[in-house]
């Protein structure tokens, strides 16, 4: 019981991850990563096949490197081996290890044969005629194999987990900066299928003010709608609930007045329809707004252009004293 309730208390702290709603930037973070996580779990399986594959590279060019050559004894003390290609799961631990940049250089010189005295003998953990010189290593062999698999490793390949999330970051900033924001679409999609449960494509038009109701702007008019608490003193509830009620009709009414939907046959209308038509409508509004922003503009060039153009005071005055 008090293991219960520990664990209830613990899970009192994911109340912090209500914040996220009140920060936009945040939230797209995590929408990020949450869409990520397929391609990332694409991405991991196809780092551990190449991990595999070099690993079974590793495993064959240098399973039989003698391990007490090390006098600091970094590859392994008393036959317990820390970081060596004796089997297969050392070699894989090995190679994600190399990956993190974490003593790779000191790998490589071991499996090179410490680089001092080109010895078979004192290369090589198992000496006689069948082991002898194989799977040893060498200087040649080592230096390549551990520098390529360093830059393929450590600099190209886990670097792609990185590009996956920044792309799909990128992705979600561009939709979000869109005339129509993939946030909305989405929310438009989600309302629509609780309208349709089974799928048919189309709605009855009496449902069209619930699904602009239900829907964000710009497509819809979630976000213009009066607010829902009301100021209960002064008995004035039932008035401001009239007049909540009044805006949020004149909000949904201005959006349909705009809208040019067709009506199909048992006065029902069309996912397609619908879409295109707000979408239009968003369009329209837009180009309207940037046409403004453009006259605006030409305005205020005239009358720069205007005023550069006129005589100051000052020409004047000396012009009106040499006339006299």
């Amino acid at each position: 019981a008090q293991l219960a309730v520990r664990l209830l208390r613990a899970m009192c702290v994911l109340r912090a991850f209500r914040l996220l709603r009140l920060n936009e930037g945040v939230q797209r973070m995590v929408r990020t990563i949450l869409t990520s996580l397929g391609s990332i779990g694409n991405l991991g399986a196809l780092v551990l096949l190449i991990m595999v594959i070099v690993s079974l590279l590793g495993w064959n060019l240098f399973y039989n490197v003698n391990l007490v050559q090390d006098p600091y004894q970094r590859m392994g003390s008393y036959g317990v081996p820390y970081a060596s290609y004796t089997s297969f799961d050392d070699t894989l631990w090995l190679a994600f290890r190399m990956c993190t940049g974490d003593f790779w250089n000191g790998i490589m010189y071991y499996s090179a044969g410490m680089l001092e005295v080109d010895d078979l003998y004192m290369r090589c953990a198992r000496t006689h005629e069948d082991y002898l010189g194989e799977g040893c290593g060498g200087p040649a062999v080592s230096i390549v194999f551990h520098v390529v698999w360093m830059v393929f490793g450590q600099y190209t390949l886990m670097q792609l987990f990185s590009a996956v999330i920044l792309e799909n970051f990128s992705e979600l900033s561009r939709g979000d900066r869109a005339s129509v924001p993939l946030r909305v679409m989405n929310e438009f999609v989600s309302v629509w299928e609780s309208l349709d449960p089974q799928a048919k494509g189309k709605i009855d038009v009496a449902d069209l003010p619930l699904l602009l109701i239900n829907v964000s702007t710009p497509l819809g008019v979630k976000n213009r709608m009066a607010p829902t608490v009301l100021i209960t003193q002064y008995g004035e509830l039932e008035h401001l609930r009239r007049r909540r009620q009044a805006a949020n009709i004149s909000s949904v009414l201005k959006v349909i007045k705009d809208l040019d939907i067709p009506i199909r046959r048992n006065n029902t209308i069309t996912y397609r329809d619908t879409f295109i038509a707000c979408a239009k409508r968003v369009m329209a509004t837009q180009d309207v707004e940037d046409d403004t922003e453009l006259f605006k503009l030409e305005e205020e060039e005239e009358e720069a252009s205007a005023v550069s153009r006129a005589p100051s005071v000052a020409s004047v005055a000396s012009s009106r004293r040499r006339s006299k």
